[in-house]
């Protein structure tokens, strides 16, 4: 009973420090912050701070996840403040959940904790943000690497580990020696073997080299979770993971940190073999665990941070308008999205994005690449195809040409001469034929992002001849029928197929499937080198609906072709990389001039930073020791 009252007036006294050291009420911040809730998978309620600018959230810029290090800290201690504060000023929103390891210490497992992460990266998700960073300070850059190689999940663009704690078992075992760490070892087992998993194992020692001579740890926790976090089975091990983390990362840490030498840091950097892009930030001199220091370093972590950011594609660019309009003079009319800058380049050219064959224009490919558009300062109409009786049941190429040729004028008419067109999957294909059957001079260039295969022997090979050629039959037959009883149903198809009901189910009228999938239907591969403009084609190394092979039959002179590997249909992933292909190559082309909306650089800090004293594992300030066990 004594260590558990003896934890909670630590965590007062650590509380009370902190808010005597927070900026007055008085004080005009340039950031808001907000509490919330977010919920586990397993039902765990994770309380999480979010902070962001006081403009409001730029859901087109990235996000960043901060974990807080640990054990036993909060989002309110170490860097957390000070980075979710400084890193709103530069214009992005930062949430702080309180990963387990903070408040649920006794009773969690390493592996849970990643389940917090998830929450937290589903949340912005859910709010609209494509691309988050994790960042994790101390025992914090363990959780975030561990989430990234439990899930690799393909949200995540980049990891940042501030002052990336030592492993956790070599840790412990160079304090206590090896003897001493086999014992404790023995003893945390017996107590497992004797059903005491409730009671708290904390064994006292000598923390290692480079923290201060006679500095003691404790680190209070269960038998088991003793051993799988600090002893024989611990799994937190950045430099054993680091191979397998395929993001770009940065690592930094301050010349007094007592876990994170410059050697190390560079220990951690030439394990990251996996990684694109792994950059070191040292800051020498009395900069501690938390970068404390006299005079004050944390403004310019900020500024080094933002600035690595904006290397690596993930940059704070202009908010851009997001609008819904109609073509009120077009029958039964048709709808888009319009994508206007904040600073527009002036250019007299275009993005018109074409959907996927059962796509829409506010997902996907269509959306992002021409959000990636108006970020850089290019206007762009996501138009959207699929409407009423002209709907994706009864679509064919001449109503999809239709379209297309209404936003096309409907873009002169508001001072735009040329238009690049780029169309997703089976909306290559229809961009492609409307530029074939009208050779509009109006249109500059064409982007096929993921393209569609060529469909009639697409669709044969998949469903096989015999029901390809009974659905070609049934088509025939009642080619100009309008009775549903008519339609023609292909069920039970494979997930490379698109499909628009239930079960793997594609479901047309008639004369829309003659079109779309018929052996008279458009085909890709032979349009493409007779167009007259210039052809950049994005394509997914892992897209199933367009092996090697095929994109291989794409590339002809006059395409430009950039293959993600790893990614699929949607390109999930690559967004940035293949939004920025996409600007480039337009540029390159002559197509549009340098964009003027290019990423914001980052700004002086104008809110002093939160102080956070140094607090270590019993409560006392320690040089270099802002958190527990790191």
């Amino acid at each position: 009973m004594r260590t558990f009252a003896k934890t909670f007036l630590l965590s007062a006294a650590a509380a009370a420090c902190l808010f005597s050291a927070m900026p007055s009420l008085a004080q005009e911040r340039s950031y808001r912050q907000e509490v919330m809730s977010l919920t586990a998978a397993d039902g765990r309620v994770v309380p999480t701070l979010l902070t962001f600018p006081k403009s409001g959230m730029n859901l087109n810029a990235p996000a960043i996840i901060h974990c807080q290090g640990g054990p036993g800290a909060s989002p309110l201690e170490g860097s957390g403040p000070w980075i979710a504060a400084g890193m709103a000023e530069q214009g992005y929103t930062v949430i702080a959940p309180m990963v387990r390891h903070g408040d649920a210490l006794f009773d969690t497992d390493f592996k849970d904790y990643a389940k917090d992460v998830k929450a937290a990266v589903d949340q912005l998700v859910a709010l609209g943000f494509r691309q988050i960073v994790l960042t994790g300070s101390s025992f914090g850059s363990i959780t975030i690497t561990r989430y990234m190689i439990d899930t690799q999940d393909p949200r995540i663009t980049a990891l940042i580990h501030f002052a990336p704690t030592e492993d956790t078992g070599p840790f412990t075992r160079r304090g206590m020696g090896e003897e001493e760490f086999r014992r404790q070892n023995d003893a945390a087992a017996q107590m497992i073997a004797r059903n005491a998993t409730d009671e708290i194992f904390a064994p006292e020692f000598d923390a290692p080299p480079p923290m201060p001579k006679g500095t003691k740890f404790a680190f209070f926790t269960t038998p088991d979770r003793w051993i799988t976090m600090w002893g024989a089975g611990y799994g937190a091990v950045n430099i054993a993971l680091f191979p397998k983390i395929k993001v770009p990362m940065l690592l930094l840490a301050g010349g007094n940190d007592g876990y994170s030498t410059k050697e190390r840091l560079y220990r951690l950097q030439a394990a990251a073999t996996g990684s694109p892009k792994v950059d070191v930030l040292y800051y020498p001199g009395n900069v501690d665990h938390s970068f404390n220091s006299n005079p004050p370093v944390q403004p310019k972590v900020i500024i080094d941070v933002a600035a690595w950011l904006n290397s690596v594609g993930l940059g704070i660019r202009p908010a851009i308008k997001t609008e819904v309009v109609t073509i009120t003079d077009t029958e039964p009319g048709t709808r888009a999205f319009r994508y206007v800058p904040s600073m527009e380049t002036q250019s007299g050219t275009a993005f018109l994005t074409v959907h996927d064959f059962t796509g829409s224009a506010f997902a996907g490919p269509p959306n992002w690449l021409a959000e990636g558009a108006a970020q850089a300062g290019y206007f762009a109409i996501g138009m959207q195809t699929n409407r009423g009786s002209r709907g994706m049941m009864g679509g064919t190429y001449a109503t999809s040409s239709k379209d297309i040729g209404a936003w096309i004028g409907y873009l002169e008419k508001h001072g735009y001469a040329k238009v690049v067109l780029v169309g997703h999957g089976f909306g290559a294909t229809r961009a492609a034929q409307y530029l074939a059957a009208t050779h509009d001079r109006r249109v500059a260039g064409l982007v096929m992002a993921a393209p569609a295969p060529d469909s009639a022997a697409f669709l044969r090979g998949k469903i096989g001849a015999d029901a390809y050629e009974k659905a070609l039959t049934s088509a025939h037959t009642h080619a100009s029928s309008s009775d549903y009883r008519d339609l023609i149903y292909l069920k039970h198809l494979r997930a490379d197929v698109p499909t628009d009901m239930a079960g793997g189910t594609l479901v047309m009228t008639p004369a829309a499937f003659l079109d779309a999938w018929g052996p008279d239907a458009p085909v890709l591969s032979k349009l493409v080198g007779h167009l007259g403009v210039p052809v950049l084609l994005l394509g997914g190394g892992d897209d199933p609906r367009l092996p090697l092979a095929d994109f291989q039959r794409l590339k002809v002179a006059s395409v430009t072709a950039r293959l993600y590997p790893g990614t699929g249909q949607a390109l999930t992933g690559s967004e940035a990389v293949a939004t920025d292909d996409m600007l480039q190559w337009a540029v390159a082309r002559h197509l549009v001039p340098k964009a003027s909306g290019v990423p914001q650089p980052p700004v002086p800090i104008a809110t002093p930073m939160p102080s956070i004293p140094a607090v270590s594992p019993h409560g006392q300030k320690v040089g270099g020791t802002p958190e527990t066990a790191g």
